[in-house]
């Protein structure tokens, strides 16, 4: 298998396991990565899901090889196949956090955008490449990097192609923390725990205002806020949450 799934303290762990070649982003890998999301997806205990591959690498890009012969109508199905699911990624409602180590290009860099949060190590390399091949982007970065960092410093990770180094990837935004090697699972468990004693409907409250709200209006924005914002007025963590506030202790959230 070129994935591996585990649940622990209500934290799903999905680990690229293709060490043979720097975990590049195969299609049969993101048929795995599907079949994952549809286990982890209905399991409401499940409050974060983290994304990893190895020391060496989080993933170096996708797989070359099958693509490098490929005709126009090949890769255009990989290409449908690969932004669905990354798109799936995107949009499970629980936060979700790519733990970088190593190379992290190309398709490696989309599937790490596709993600709410990225923790990284200081040996994590990252670039998009493609324009090194004949090629842009295809998964998605062209427009998810961009929306992130802003249009010049994407320009110009796409248009170089150039390899960065961790230390600008936290500067320019890329990257949301810096950490040691052998502290990377740590610290990202550490993170886990902090978002796993937030209300669960209100994190997937969050998430939904902030992705949707990229998409529309301002105007369109803020009603969606508002109408996300009055509905978790039903729910019991709200209800807990004040009343713990005002008693001055710990609120216990139960995720209704």
């Amino acid at each position: 298998m070129s994935l591996e799934l585990t649940i622990e303290n209500k934290v799903a762990w999905i680990r690229l396991n293709r060490p043979e070649k720097l975990n590049a982003l195969s299609q049969d890998l993101f048929t795995q990565l599907d079949s994952l999301l549809s286990k982890i997806e209905p399991q409401k205990d499940i409050r974060a899901l983290v994304i990893t591959g190895d020391e060496r690498a989080f993933a170096a890009g996708a797989d070359i090889e099958p693509m490098a012969e490929a005709g126009i109508r090949d890769v255009c199905e990989m290409t449908d196949n690969t932004m669905r699911v990354q798109e799936r990624l995107a949009s499970i409602p629980i936060p979700t956090i790519a733990a970088i180590s190593g190379y992290c290009l190309g398709g490696g860099l989309e599937l790490a955008l596709c993600c709410d949060f990225r923790i990284a190590t200081k040996t994590a390399v990252i670039g998009l490449p493609e324009i090194t091949l004949g090629i842009i982007p295809g998964g998605g970065g062209t427009q998810r990097l961009p929306r992130l960092i802003g249009k010049g410093p994407a320009l110009k990770l796409i248009m170089l192609g150039n390899h960065i180094y961790v230390d600008e990837a936290f500067k320019i935004g890329i990257v949301d923390q810096v950490v040691k090697t052998d502290l990377l699972i740590r610290s990202v468990e550490t993170f886990t725990r902090k978002l796993a004693k937030q209300p669960a409907v209100a994190l997937r409250a969050a998430k939904a205002a902030v992705n949707n709200g990229l998409s529309v209006s301002l105007q369109q924005g803020l009603q969606m806020e508002k109408d996300l914002f009055c509905m978790l007025f039903g729910t019991f963590d709200q209800k807990e949450g004040m009343k713990a506030f005002l008693e001055k202790r710990k609120p216990s959230y139960q995720g209704k």
